[in-house]
């Protein structure tokens, strides 16, 4: 993820992603650390993980992981 905004490491943000299908994903991140994109305007890379993550979302995030790994290898490797 790239932000414009300096973060600490340790500190907790709250990550809301629109899934396919036009599915709401919410959930905790902790900053690891914060690392300079050279682009203009001062962004950075941000590492994180997930912290507090309810299994509910921990489900729904893995299968759509799955499901973007079916995709693009379907993609790529079909004939």
């Amino acid at each position: 993820m790239t932000v414009t905004t300096i973060y600490k490491p340790g500190k907790v943000l709250t990550l809301t992603l629109l899934l396919p299908d036009q599915v709401p994903f919410k959930s905790s991140l902790e900053v690891l650390r914060l690392d300079p994109v050279p682009i203009p305007g001062d962004a950075y890379r941000l590492h994180a993980r997930f912290v507090r993550m309810t299994n509910q979302n921990r489900e729904l995030l893995i299968r759509y992981i799955v499901r973007f790994q079916r995709d693009h290898l379907q993609e790529h490797y079909s004939v």
